[in-house]
């Protein structure tokens, strides 16, 4: 309980980490010698001196934490971000595991939904909410894409089908746009998509 000794300890506990900060080590450097400097200038009984340099210490340290929180939270929060994005990701990836299992998917819709689609998803997941309007809206269009592929042989399944497609397409469209996905991508993919289209109304 001394303060002479309490005062060691400050200065011992401030000096933590200047090794591994270079710009800390040099400001607590300066700051330690001057409250060092002072103390011998004026202690002749008194202890409270030492409680002093305490007091001047433990400000100086907190104030420097206080700069290295303000300095450091942008990266905290791209951190926590990306592991909110991760993990979205990872969902939205399992959910479209299960739409592809045990189906028969040509390889460039397999691969549309699995990279453009599965990043526009995750977006909307972490924009909005998995159990929003617009979420629950990408899946629809996943979903009724998947529909459209396959062999239509009833009159009203391709007629269903007819009525789909403009919806399908724009969706389609909008969620490329909305990733970054150039228009001469989005056209190739969906000139692959009509093919696939004619095919289903037209069944060998």
């Amino acid at each position: 309980k001394n303060p002479a000794r309490q005062f060691v300890d400050e200065l011992t506990s401030a000096r933590v980490s200047s090794d591994d900060d270079e710009a800390y080590g040099a400001a607590y450097g300066k700051y330690a010698a001057k409250i060092v400097a002072a103390i011998r200038a004026e202690f002749v009984m008194d202890p409270d001196t030492f409680a002093y340099g305490c007091e001047m210490l433990e400000k100086f340290s907190d104030q420097w934490q206080q700069r290295t929180a303000q300095t450091m939270q942008p990266q905290v929060d791209a951190g926590l971000a990306a592991e909110t994005r991760d993990a979205d990701r990872s969902r939205v990836r399992v959910l479209i595991r299960d739409k592809l299992s045990g189906i028969n998917v040509p390889f460039d819709i397999r691969t549309f939904v699995g990279t453009v689609w599965a990043d526009y998803m995750t977006s909307v997941r972490l924009a909005e909410g998995v159990t929003s309007d617009a979420y629950a809206a990408s899946v629809k269009v996943m979903d009724d894409m998947l529909w459209s592929i396959t062999a239509k042989r009833r009159t009203g399944q391709k007629a269903r089908l007819s009525a789909m497609i403009p919806p399908v397409v724009r969706g389609l469209r909008a969620g490329a746009a909305a990733v970054k996905v150039s228009e001469k991508k989005i056209d190739c993919f969906l000139a692959v998509l009509y093919n696939l289209h004619m095919a289903a109304i037209n069944p060998a």
